[in-house]
């Protein structure tokens, strides 16, 4: 139900997903888990809670985050490993998070390159110099 309101790129008041919660299931989110909405929201880094708003965390943290990560593992890995690491860290599919495929998010990043199934740190381009 929190997925189906809380899309990529904008946000929902806590107070409609508490409705939404609510017509769902029967009863508010404090009766379901024990905790008050607003907190059971906070154990969980990919959605943001800002004044009383809900929404997914920037997709350019996203990005930085697996540069970060790829860079650990030698500056090369796979599509599949870099899915299932954001998935446990998470909790979540890049897909649900961003709402771009795997493929579209790390083609579109800024410092990494995607060729077939590989993902590597993009190399800096160099300025040649020129010698008058």
């Amino acid at each position: 139900i929190i997925l189906e309101s809380v899309k990529p790129g904008a946000s929902v008041s806590i107070i409609q997903l508490e409705n939404s919660i609510l017509s769902h299931f029967g009863c508010l989110c404090q009766e379901i888990v024990g905790k008050r909405l607003h907190f059971y929201l906070k154990q969980y880094p990919v959605f943001v809670v800002k004044d009383e708003t809900v929404s997914l965390m920037d997709p350019v943290d996203l990005i930085q985050d697996i540069v970060q990560f790829v860079r650990n593992l030698q500056q090369v890995t796979t599509m599949k490993r870099i899915e299932n690491y954001v998935t446990q860290k998470w909790q979540l599919p890049i897909e649900v998070i961003t709402g771009k495929s795997t493929h579209q998010l790390l083609t579109e990043a800024q410092g990494l390159s995607v060729k077939n199934e590989t993902v590597a740190l993009s190399k800096p381009r160099r300025q040649t110099a020129t010698n008058w």
